[in-house]
């Protein structure tokens, strides 16, 4: 018996050898499958931060043009306060009409009360003094 196991050895492990093959392919496969997928999800990955490098630009150029146009803003009010400075110091009826108190319907017209919300803005609206004609006085009503 020996000599036929002798014989049939070499199949046996041709056999064997061919299962161990047949298994790594397998398993080479589903890696490969799994490489497959981690390459797509890296691509889909890549292509979201390549989006938020691309916003973040953007919003850093939108910021520079908003320093801008404030700058303009600061430079523009600036002139007009120092054309009201030299208004003041050239123009004695002007200097006397800017240091008068408003009248008062104005001022009220002015007040910004701290509103937060619309139940807080719909209170304001309900609590508020209405604007009088000039010449109105609350004593009237």
């Amino acid at each position: 018996m020996s000599a036929w196991l002798w014989r049939l050895a070499p199949y046996g492990v041709a056999a064997l050898l061919a299962l161990g093959l047949w298994m790594q392919r397998e398993t080479i496969s589903a890696q490969a499958t799994t490489i497959t997928r981690y390459g797509d999800r890296l691509d889909e990955q890549d292509a979201t931060l390549s989006a938020m490098r691309d916003g973040i630009k953007q919003a850093a150029v939108d910021q520079r043009k908003l320093a801008a146009t404030q700058d303009e803003f600061r430079n523009a009010l600036a002139e007009r306060q120092a054309d009201i400075l030299n208004l003041r110091r050239e123009n004695e009826e002007f200097r006397l009409w800017a240091d008068a108190d408003l009248p008062d319907a104005v001022a009220r017209m002015r007040e910004r009360p701290a509103i937060t919300g619309a139940r807080g803005y719909a209170e304001h609206l309900r609590t508020r003094q209405p604007v009088r004609p000039d010449g109105d006085t609350a004593d009237k009503e």
